[in-house]
């Protein structure tokens, strides 16, 4: 599942559970890590804020938006930036 991982201010976050990764706003699937980085942007989401995480993906960083966490599992990511 690495290879689908995903980071929040240089921290493992999760990975994606579909096949590839994401890359229009939309809603998610992902398992969830146990560790600062998925508590760190948690706490940012539960402060109002949308934090930016990125993952890399054929050397190539995409940075996006947290928007929200409406379910576990799930997230609302939007404004895909290479």
């Amino acid at each position: 599942m690495k290879d689908r991982e995903f980071f929040f201010n240089g921290m493992p976050v999760g990975c994606f559970l579909e096949a590839e990764f994401p890359r229009i706003a939309a809603r998610y699937p992902y398992m969830p890590y146990r560790g600062p980085g998925h508590y760190e942007m948690q706490l940012r989401l539960h402060a109002g804020e949308c934090p930016r995480c990125h993952y890399e993906d054929g050397g190539v960083r995409t940075s996006f938006i947290v928007g929200g966490c409406p379910d576990y599992g799930f997230l609302d990511l939007r404004d895909f930036e290479q």
